[in-house]
């Protein structure tokens, strides 16, 4: 029962692949520091006269952190002597499976990207790969807990409807939501709404504004004027060629809904986003496409594969920048890879 439970709220996909066990790895955590807390330096005995909401202050938390790590139903009915954890201080392994981004893993463990990038040492969060193995660090204060509520869609209900019923973004609800396709809710779908600190993490505008769109790789041609391969004749090249291997992960630069989705002449099957600054990024010659035209996606979503499609001389990723129509250097606008 346990297990369906958790199935239902993460999904199976996920609950398979591997974020939901390193999740429920956290809980034996939490439920050891429990067993402990007597002993423990990380524990508050409540006094009298103290709420929830000044202890949360005290220590620099937020309450609904702390009613969640204490399994505190009723936040209000706290009683003198009783002790809180107010302190917790562990780490999980998460083992990165094909198509994740830092940014999906940090979404999912609701810790930030900057916190996994540096227990980690990683100096491109774009950079990483299948097999590899990260250390999640967990703690109090929003960081490896969740706290979020769940929205059983109704008739009429659209993604930017409850988003806007809870004052927060949508991509904050879209990323604590992996897997959601915001034109295909049906009644009675599971939402997840985040709350508080970690609604405001997943919305943050610490995110870069643009990353690159594949991890790895080979520039074999840079945005300009170059010998066109086919013609021999020198000719604009409006974006970047990155040269890898044939099915390797695509994710969206940034956040936007798909304007196209499917074969796009000498482009082969490619993938244009539409951006909220008026940017358009394409992603062209896809081995396969997996988002559909209206779709919205988030930062570092996997959208596509790399193929040679159209008009190519072997597998890469023609990635390209529109600004009014117009071509622009990818290399100006993204902010994080490499």
């Amino acid at each position: 029962m346990f297990d369906s439970t958790i199935e239902r709220y993460f999904g199976a996909s996920r609950y398979k692949r591997g974020l939901v066990p390193a999740l429920l790895l956290l809980l034996v955590l939490i439920c050891s520091v429990c067993v402990n807390a007597q002993d423990s330096p990380g524990v508050h005995i409540v006094q009298p006269g103290e709420t929830l909401w000044s202890i949360s202050r005290q220590y620099g938390l937020d309450v609904e952190t702390l009613a969640l790590v204490n399994d505190l139903s009723n936040p209000n009915s706290i009683r003198v002597g009783q002790k809180l954890i107010v302190s917790v201080s562990q780490s999980v392994e998460y083992t990165v499976q094909r198509g994740d981004s830092l940014w999906a893993i940090s979404a999912a463990f609701g810790v930030s990207v900057d916190d996994i990038a540096r227990v980690n040492r990683i100096t491109n969060p774009s950079k990483i790969k299948a097999g590899q193995v990260l250390t999640i660090p967990l703690g109090v204060g929003g960081v490896g807990v969740t706290p979020y509520i769940e929205y059983s869609v109704t008739r009429g209900d659209t993604l930017w409807d409850i988003a806007k019923a809870y004052n927060i973004s949508v991509d904050a609800v879209l990323a604590a939501n992996p897997g959601v396709v915001p034109t295909k809710l049906k009644v009675g779908d599971v939402i997840k709404v985040p709350l508080g600190e970690y609604a405001r993490s997943l919305g943050s505008t610490t995110v870069p504004r643009y990353i690159w769109p594949v991890s790895g790789g080979r520039i074999t041609s840079e945005y300009g004027w170059r010998t066109d391969p086919f013609t021999r004749q020198r000719s604009f090249h409006g974006g970047i060629d990155i040269g890898l291997p044939e099915g390797s992960p695509i994710y969206a630069s940034a956040a936007g809904v798909v304007l196209e989705a499917g074969p796009k002449g000498n482009y082969g099957n490619a993938v244009v986003i539409q951006h909220e600054d008026g940017l358009v990024t394409l992603y062209a010659h896809a081995s396969k496409v997996l988002v559909k035209k209206g779709q919205r996606v988030v930062q570092g979503q996997l959208i596509a594969r790399v193929g040679s499609t159209g008009r190519a001389t072997g597998p890469h990723l023609h990635f390209e920048v529109r600004k009014n129509d117009v071509t622009i250097d990818p290399r100006s606008i993204v902010t994080a890879g490499k």
